[in-house]
C-alpha cells in the first residue's frame, strides 16, 4: 500500500489592517489622542467604528494615519478627516453647534 500522503499546513490568513482604535497600552503604531466637543457628551466613531464613551474622550490611542472621525450629539455633528501621528499629543476639538473639528498639536 503507498504511505499516506503528508497533512499540509493550512495557509497562514492574510494581514489584516491594524483596528482605528486600541485599548490604552495596546502595543502597535498607536498614537495617543483625546476627542472632547462642546458641549460635552456626545458619541464618536473612527473609520466607521463606535469608541465607548461619550466626549471628553481622554488616553485613547488611535492607529496613526488619516482616520475619519465623527463626533455626533444631541447639539450638532462634525464629521473631517484627520491625520493621526505617534509623534505627538492629538487633540481633537469638535465645536458641535458649528460643526467644526478642530486639530491641537
Amino acid at each position: 500500500a503507498p504511505p499516506a500522503a503528508a497533512a499540509q499546513p493550512a495557509p497562514a490568513p492574510a494581514p489584516a489592517d491594524p483596528p482605528a482604535a486600541a485599548a490604552p497600552g495596546a502595543a502597535g503604531p498607536f498614537a495617543p489622542v483625546t476627542i472632547s466637543s462642546v458641549p460635552f457628551g456626545a458619541e464618536v466613531t473612527v473609520d466607521g467604528e463606535p469608541l465607548p464613551g461619550l466626549t471628553p474622550l481622554h488616553g485613547l490611542r488611535l492607529a496613526s494615519g488619516r482616520r475619519r472621525v465623527v463626533v455626533e450629539g444631541p447639539a450638532g455633528r462634525c464629521a473631517t478627516t484627520v491625520s493621526i501621528s505617534t509623534a505627538r499629543a492629538n487633540t481633537l476639538i469638535c465645536e458641535l453647534a458649528s460643526g467644526t473639528l478642530t486639530s491641537h498639536q
